[in-house]
């Protein structure tokens, strides 16, 4: 169990990055050995889990991470139970909205429907997302223990992604109790310059939070006197999301 653990972490590695990794860049992630990890990478590489470049010696993720990872998206309940909810709310609204989720320690967005006034954004699906400067990340922080704050700055700690990130302990956790109040999170140009994301929380069983739906939009066309109704219809489409998850009640906007 201990390989087995060892061999999780090498691959795991791929998870938060774009780039390929040498096996030098892999022991500094995980402090394992360098024979180690090299075997590990090898037998990756013999499945088609990763993918090795014949020049740089570099590994990149391979083509079964890809079918496993198609796997995951096409039967995760709650891609199946938002898809519907998601195209409805962007063929009404226009806008491209975007489910994401936390597993652990990362935010991640797990599915994503276009929209006519669609933003290219550099958070894309399967990609991690900093829970201090996205409207996805702060809704999945606000909404679980007061020790999942603590946990994930340990983790990750606050770092300044543009001159508007919120990278003060007491500040984002003062931020994160008016998110929770308000039922909705905003965030303007905190994690890419242009771009406005606009969260609300789905619930599940026993109204645990289990996902944040947003809308994603740029800010040359954003106009903050809109942003109640944009909140207005996310809350639509997370309530109902939320009942098809369990959740008996959805405390905010109206039914």
């Amino acid at each position: 169990m201990k390989s087995l653990t060892s061999a999780l972490a090498i691959y795991g590695a791929f998870s938060t990055t774009r780039q390929p990794l040498g096996i030098t860049d892999i022991c500094e992630r995980t402090g394992l050995a360098k024979s180690q990890v090299s075997k590990v990478l090898a037998t990756f590489r013999e499945q088609g889990f990763l993918d090795q470049d014949p020049v740089t010696r570099k590994y990149r993720v391979g083509p079964m991470s890809f079918l496993v990872g198609v796997a995951y998206a096409h039967t995760h309940v709650l891609t199946r139970q938002a898809l519907p909810i998601m195209r409805e709310l962007v063929d009404r609204c226009g806008h491209s909205a975007v489910l994401s989720v936390r597993e652990g320690d990362t935010v991640f967005h797990l599915l994503a429907v276009e929209g006519p006034f669609f933003v290219d954004s550099r958070w894309r699906v399967g990609m991690s997302v900093p829970f201090h400067a996205t409207a996805a990340g702060k809704i999945l922080t606000a909404f679980d223990g007061p020790e999942v704050l603590d946990r994930l700055i340990a983790a990750h700690g606050l770092p300044q992604i543009t001159p508007k990130t919120i990278t003060d302990p007491a500040g984002l956790a003062d931020h994160l109790a008016e998110v929770r109040a308000a039922g909705a999170a905003v965030t303007a140009g905190e994690s890419a310059p242009g771009l406005v994301a606009i969260a609300v929380p789905v619930f599940g069983e026993h109204e645990h939070i289990r996902a944040a739906l947003s809308f994603i939009m740029p800010l040359q066309g954003y106009e903050p006197d809109a942003a109640e109704a944009h909140v207005a219809d996310l809350q639509v489409a997370a309530r109902s999301l939320s009942f098809r998850l369990g959740a008996e009640t959805y405390p905010f906007g109206t039914a």
